[in-house]
This record gives C-alpha cells, sequence and structure tokens, in this order.
C-alpha cells in the first residue's frame, strides 16, 4: 500500500500544474470550495467567474488583470497579484471563525436547526474537519468532537452518550428523516456506523431536549447526518462531472477502505452516487497498562467455533474475532423542476458481515469460555425519500414535504460451548413517515416554522433453534413480541423565532405529539406471562423557550429551558434479554418519560472574533424516569433462561431522577498558523428516590488540540482524556457494564496522537495519523472492547 501511494505522489509531481487553470482550496483541510466569486479591479459584473464544483476557474478572462478578488460568504477575502507565481496554481482562502448566525429562512425547521435551538449548544462537524479527523466511522467521528462519549461492545459498533443520555434516548436523523425505530433499545446502540462518514457533509450535534422539533426519544440531544446534495452547474449550457476517490489503511486492526464518489452537474438536474466498502481485522489493544490492571482485557484463549476448541491467544493484545466488513452505498437524484420548487430522490444502503459481540465472547465461567458463537448477522439499513421543495407562496416562503421508507434487519446469533444447537433471533422493521415543513417570515424580523409529522413502524420479531448439522429446528422465545407489534404517531408543531435587534433574538414553540403502541404475544409458554398483548397510547405537550444576547459584539448570553418526552417503544415494554446472569422481561405497566432542561451559556469572543471561549451549565429533572429494577414473574424472583437460571429484571418507572452537568469549549487562534481548541465535559446523575446513580453517566473527559496551517500543509498535535468511573458510581444492573471494567470501576486515561495532511496538487492529497502514540491500555466508559493501541493511519484523496 505505503508503495502505491508513493508512485501517486512521484508521478504527481512530474506533471505541469500551470496552466491557464487555478484551484481555490480550504487553507485548513485543502478541499476545493465551490461557489468563490473572482472578479478583478475593475469590479465589472461581466468580468467575474465562479468556481465549479472543483473549485476551479479559468484564468482566460483575466490576462491584462492585474489583481483578482476571492470572495465567498464563509472565507477571509482574498486579494492575489497575477503578476506573481502561484505554487501549482493553488490559492488558498482561510475560514471565518466563530460568527454567530442570523435568523434567516434558508429552510424550514430540520434544514435550519439554529433558529429553533437558540440558547442550546449546537456543534457542527463539516466534511472538512471530518476528512482531516480521518475517521474509520461515523461514531468514531462523533467522537473526535471532544464532547460526546462513544461506547463500543464490540469492533463494529459505537453508542453515543449526550450529556448522560444515550441508545434510544439520543435520536438520530438523516436528511431531515428520524432514524430512532420501534427497536431502538435503552442499553447501547450500534446504528450509527451504518451512516457513511465520507458521505456526510455536515453532521449537527444538538445538545439537550429537541422534542419541538423531532418529537419522542430527543431528550439528551440529537445527532443530525446531512449527506452530500448533487450539485448543479454553475457554468451556463454546461455539464460538469466531479470524482472523488479516497483509500486508507490503518495498523491497528489491519484497516482497508475505499470509497469513490462522483457528481454530475447539468443546469437543472443533478446527480451523485457514493460507494464505500471496509475491511477491518481484529484489533490490537494497548501495551503499556499504566492503570495498573496487568490482567484486564487480556482473553488468554477463544473458541474456534468450527470444532468448539478452545485455543490459547498467543499474541495476548489481540482481540481476536473482532473483524468484519461493511459496504455503503447513497445515491441522489435532484432536480429543478422550475424557479421555486425542486425535487429530490434519496436512496441510501448499508450491509456489513457478521459481527461478533466480543463483550460477550470474553465471558468466562470456571475458566471457561460461556459462549462458542455470539454474533450479529449482517446489519443492513436500506433508505428511500422523496423530498419536494416549494418557494414562494401565499401561506409559506419556503416548505419541504418529505416521504421516507425505512428496513431494518438485525439478528443475534448464540451458541453455548459445546452446544448443537445455535439460537437465531431474527427482527425486521419497516418503518414509513412523512414529514412536511413550512415556515413564513414576517415583518423581516420574525419567522414562523410550522409542520406535522407521522410515523408508523412495523416489527416482525423470530426465532429458532437450529442444529448445527442437521435440518433440526425447534422453536425458541423471541426477542419482541412474536405477533408482532406496531408503533404509531402523530404529531403538529409551531416555533416563532425572531429577531428583536442586532444584539437579541428569541425562539418560542410548542408540539403536540400522540403515541400508539400494539404488540401481540402469541406463544406465552416460555415465560407465562400475565398477559397476551401491550396496548397504550398516550399524548404530550413539549416546548421551548431561547433567547441569546450580544453585549459589545465580544459576549453572548445564552438561556434555554425545554421540555422533552420519550414514548415507550417495542424494546422498552416488550423485550427479553438476558445478560450476566440478569434477565429483562416484558412490562405492560410503562408510561412515557418527561424531562425539563435548563441550560445557561456564555460565549466570549476576542481577536477579531477568530478566537471565542465557551461554558454550558444545564440541569435536567427527569419525570417517570423509565430504569430497570429487580422484578417478580409469577411470584418467583429468578427463572430458567436457556439451560441458566436468571435474576429477573424489568423496566420501571419511578418518580424523578435529575442530570446536571457543565461543557467548556475553547477555541484560540494563537497567529496566523497556530490554532489551540480544548473540550472538557462534567455530568452527574441519580435517582432521586434513592440517590443511586444513574446508567449512562459518563466520567469527565475532553479534548486538547494544537493545529498548524499553512497553505498546502495542515498538521495537529491532539490528546483525549477521561476520568474515573469508580464502581461505586456505576447504576444498578448490567447497563454500565461492570463485568467488563476492574474491580475498581473503568480507570481513568488518555492518549497523545498527531496527524498531518499535504496536498501535493489541486487533484492529489496524502494524509498520516498515529493514534496512541504511547500505547496506552484503555476501555472507554461501559465499553467491553479495549480500545485500539498505537496506530498508524495513511489515506490519500483524488479530486478528479
Amino acid at each position: 500500500m505505503k508503495f502505491f501511494f508513493l508512485g501517486i505522489v512521484c508521478l504527481l509531481a512530474t506533471q505541469n500544474f500551470f496552466g491557464q487553470t487555478i484551484t481555490v482550496l480550504d487553507k485548513i483541510s485543502q478541499e476545493p470550495i465551490e461557489g468563490v466569486f473572482v472578479y478583478d479591479e475593475s469590479h465589472s459584473p461581466s468580468r467575474a467567474e465562479t468556481t465549479d464544483i472543483k473549485g476551479q476557474m479559468n484564468l482566460e478572462k483575466f490576462k491584462k488583470s492585474k489583481q483578482l478578488f476571492l470572495r465567498h460568504q464563509s472565507y477571509e477575502l482574498k486579494v492575489i497579484d497575477l503578476g506573481s507565481s502561484l505554487r501549482l496554481n493553488l490559492i488558498f482562502l482561510e475560514p471565518t471563525w466563530h460568527s454567530i448566525p442570523p435568523i434567516e429562512v434558508k429552510a424550514p425547521r430540520r434544514q435550519n436547526s439554529e433558529a429553533h435551538n437558540i440558547g442550546n449548544s449546537i456543534q457542527r462537524i463539516n466534511a472538512i474537519t471530518a476528512r482531516l479527523e480521518n475517521p474509520q466511522t461515523s461514531a468514531d467521528m462523533i467522537a473526535q468532537s471532544g464532547q460526546v462519549l462513544i461506547q463500543k461492545s464490540q469492533m463494529g459498533g459505537g453508542s453515543p452518550i449526550i450529556r448522560g443520555f444515550e441508545a434510544n434516548r439520543i435520536l438520530l436523523v438523516v436528511d431531515g428523516v428520524r432514524m430512532n425505530n420501534a427497536i431502538y433499545r435503552s442499553g447501547h446502540l450500534q446504528n450509527a456506523i451504518t451512516i457513511d462518514p465520507h458521505y456526510l457533509s455536515s453532521t449537527e450535534i444538538i445538545f439537550g431536549p429537541s422534542s419541538v422539533l423531532y418529537g419522542s426519544d430527543a431528550l439528551g440531544g440529537v445527532i443530525h447526518f446531512h449527506t452530500k446534495k448533487p450539485k448543479f452547474s454553475l457554468k451556463k449550457d454546461e455539464q460538469e462531472v466531479g470524482v472523488n476517490a479516497f483509500l486508507r489503511s490503518s495498523t491497528a486492526n489491519s484497516e482497508r477502505t475505499g470509497h469513490l464518489d462522483f457528481n454530475l452537474a447539468g443546469q437543472r438536474i443533478a446527480y451523485n452516487l457514493s460507494f464505500s466498502a471496509s475491511s477491518f481485522g481484529d484489533l490490537k489493544m494497548g501495551r503499556r497498562r499504566s492503570h495498573g490492571y496487568e490482567d484486564w482485557g487480556i482473553v488468554s484463549s477463544f473458541v474456534d467455533p468450527e470444532n468448539d476448541e478452545v485455543v490459547q491467544n498467543t499474541k495476548q493484545n489481540l482481540q481476536p474475532r473482532t473483524g468484519y466488513d461493511q459496504i455503503d452505498l447513497g445515491s441522489k437524484l435532484f432536480i429543478q423542476l422550475k424557479d421555486s420548487a425542486t425535487l429530490l430522490f434519496n436512496l441510501q444502503f448499508s450491509t456489513s458481515s457478521d459481527i461478533n459481540r466480543w463483550d460477550r465472547l470474553n465471558d468466562f465461567s470456571d475458566g471457561i469460555p460461556r459462549w462458542a458463537e455470539w454474533y450479529y448477522g449482517p446489519q443492513e439499513r436500506l433508505f428511500t425519500a422523496i423530498s419536494l421543495n416549494l418557494k414562494k407562496s401565499k401561506y409559506f416562503d419556503d416548505a419541504v414535504i418529505t416521504a421516507a421508507y425505512q428496513q431494518v434487519e438485525e439478528s443475534r446469533n448464540t451458541r453455548r460451548l459445546n452446544s448443537e444447537f445455535r439460537t437465531n433471533r431474527v427482527e425486521k422493521v419497516d418503518i414509513f413517515s412523512l414529514n412536511a415543513d413550512f415556515s413564513k417570515r414576517f415583518k423581516k424580523r420574525s419567522t414562523v416554522y410550522y409542520g406535522l409529522e407521522l410515523i408508523r413502524n412495523d416489527v416482525a420479531s423470530e426465532a429458532s433453534e437450529n442444529h448445527i448439522s442437521s435440518s433440526l429446528s425447534l422453536p425458541a422465545s423471541t426477542r419482541y413480541p412474536d405477533g408482532g407489534s406496531a408503533v404509531q404517531s402523530a404529531a403538529i408543531y409551531s416555533s416563532l423565532s425572531t429577531s428583536h435587534s442586532k444584539t437579541l433574538k428569541s425562539n418560542i414553540g410548542v408540539r403536540f405529539s400522540y403515541n400508539t403502541l400494539e404488540t401481540l404475544f402469541e406463544n406465552n409458554d416460555f415465560f407465562l406471562l400475565p398477559f397476551e398483548e401491550i396496548d397504550f397510547d398516550n399524548q404530550a405537550i413539549t416546548g421551548t423557550i431561547g433567547i441569546e444576547k450580544l453585549l459589545k459584539e465580544q459576549t453572548q448570553l445564552k438561556l434555554n429551558v425545554s421540555s422533552g418526552f420519550k414514548s415507550p417503544n417495542v424494546d422498552d415494554a416488550g423485550k427479553v434479554f438476558e445478560k450476566d446472569g440478569f434477565i429483562v422481561v416484558p412490562n405492560e405497566e410503562v408510561k412515557p418519560e418527561y424531562v425539563v432542561n435548563t441550560e445557561i451559556g456564555i460565549n466570549h469572543f476576542w481577536n477579531k472574533r477568530q478566537s471565542s471561549f465557551s461554558i454550558a451549565a444545564y440541569y435536567t429533572r427527569i419525570f417517570d424516569a423509565l430504569v430497570r429494577r429487580d422484578f417478580q414473574l409469577n411470584g418467583a424472583d429468578s427463572l430458567m433462561f436457556e439451560g441458566e437460571l436468571a435474576r429477573i429484571q424489568t423496566n420501571v418507572n419511578i418518580d424523578q431522577a435529575e442530570i446536571f452537568g457543565i461543557s467548556l469549549g475553547l477555541n484560540w487562534e494563537i497567529n496566523d498558523w497556530f490554532r489551540w481548541s480544548s473540550t472538557f465535559n462534567w455530568t452527574e446523575g441519580r435517582d432521586r428516590d434513592d440517590q443511586t446513580p444513574l446508567a449512562h453517566i459518563p466520567p469527565v473527559f475532553g479534548k486538547s488540540e494544537l493545529i498548524f496551517y499553512n497553505e498546502s500543509l495542515t498538521g495537529a498535535l491532539y490528546a483525549y482524556y477521561n476520568g474515573w468511573k469508580r464502581t461505586e458510581d456505576f447504576s444498578p444492573g448490567t447497563t454500565d457494564n461492570p463485568s467488563e471494567a476492574t474491580i475498581d470501576g473503568f480507570p481513568s486515561w488518555y492518549t497523545l496522537n498527531a496527524r498531518v495532511s499535504r496536498r501535493f496538487s489541486p487533484s492529489f492529497s496524502f494524509n498520516f495519523a498515529i493514534e496512541n502514540i504511547l500505547d496506552q491500555h484503555y476501555k472507554t466508559f461501559a465499553s467491553g472492547l479495549s480500545a485500539s493501541g498505537r496506530n498508524l493511519i495513511f489515506s490519500a484523496t483524488f479530486n478528479l
């Protein structure tokens, strides 16, 4: 691989780049910038040009000009002297930092989150940042923000934790459509990795309840993935073709990733296609055990599932059977129907190989592995959507109507050591949704947003015990009700955003939601539940009030009070699940959770707004919080499940719980070449009834980074750090995975890392990074998988 990269560099270095075409690039990421307005000293519109989708522009029109001016709303004005030579005909623009976005009617609701989350903290990860950070998966990309912790039970996973909320209390959204479905569980989720990080244009992390915008589940926040939209040609009567290719290799898990996308741009029709394929081998953990627990995370033996032999692990820092493969496909067709209407067709598909559940395969009983097999089958996600965008009507300035269909399939396959039967549990979910979002501006300072949402989820759950060497098949207990489940919701919302002056703006919003759940247990022989179905409906009214005030153009004060709710889904009410000697059984009496959150923030700017410091303090009160507690079924507190006695638990509502914390952020432009950034996050949470700790509460964590950039070269030195999570701070039960920790909990840790990116030509750049330089051994909070040891990363990007 390294010789391939070296050959490409040498080939490109011998070419003649001094032609009539210039390429305009971002100074930090060296990515091409489309839509840069270029003019000369005459300032004549007839002598102006705009860069195309490759960031390129021909200089033919400016032969007699002495100077060129390059202007773009997201970058500093650039003036160049045409009498001076340009290295490789590359021009670099410096991005502007930390401007406060005005309230504009660019798109309603989900496409314009700033207007709806006034007073809330929002972090945006654009494609430029993601390419520099060079993540393996979208979950890794989110972790690189330094404000979201990621839990991993296996390498093919990544469960975001935002302010003490995780899994189905965090809402995942892609292109305005919610990904959360009826079987998103309350423990840990790996669904975020089904989003291709190389197909993203940006990702928004919205902190705090966002139920007015997004409805149920958005208790801790929203992660909104925006995939790349096809680009129209900016050149009259010309079609443009842009091609991007990406190759990446890393040593810690023998990763091989390839990505290809292209954009076909016409005047009124544009199309893009994206394809990514990744192969990951077994993961190496760090060798240096600064925490002092010499055997923690080491698996001395593992099972060869072909013949049920227990094999000694000769490479004890290697976590065997953790590798997997993944394929992601994305495609969009964008049609300009007329000046006031566009139509967008959106198709996405993600699938994987089997993914071994590492935190199960490392379970031992009397020194012998419990499981010969414990793996997820191919995780498949199909997403289709049609979006109609309309402008300039009597009743709205902008409207987006989106109809979507998603299909999700996942399976769990388990076989105990020396057992001749494999248990297969398969779940299929069909999700239908319709969103209609509108905005209307009044008196130049106020904008009303309103809309509706309809959603239906149909769940089918099957299970069987299959003999591994014959066709014999026996019935098994299903994970969810075997008679099927249906979850429906309908909602209307409205909000008003107002710019009272240049220094004061506010937002007030309200949403009404109606939710139903129906499940049927056809075969009740396994657990003898006292009910055969779960059937309930509930309503919720949620609201938000946000205010932002700018003081002397240097300090911004933020206040937000918002409420949220989560209607129990099929996983909350009807799941059967065993882990670490506990078995969770269905409960027909669960109720919705409600939260009220208050957030106060201060942003201070200096150095012409190029530097900033932010602090946000939040307090969340949870009412009818849904937690896992010990339970009795038919008078018994334990039952036999698949040959082992397990203690019974179920999900119940407690009276109240609370979560509070502080987030800090610093971005300091030291000079024209160096920038320092840092984050710090502290969260606490407890049950107010008995003062027991809540699950999902992370330890102190953050990130610090020193960035260097000088036109075609960008580099960074950075560190991630986590505090202790002590055993006494774990919640009751297994959610925080105490069995994966040391006897004292999850030790504190830090890693030192470095990366550098170099653009050699308008069409080729090369990245190199080294992660965990000190080869530290650690696990992130609640993870079963030990994190990567020292990791060398090589990647190359081609823009054709």
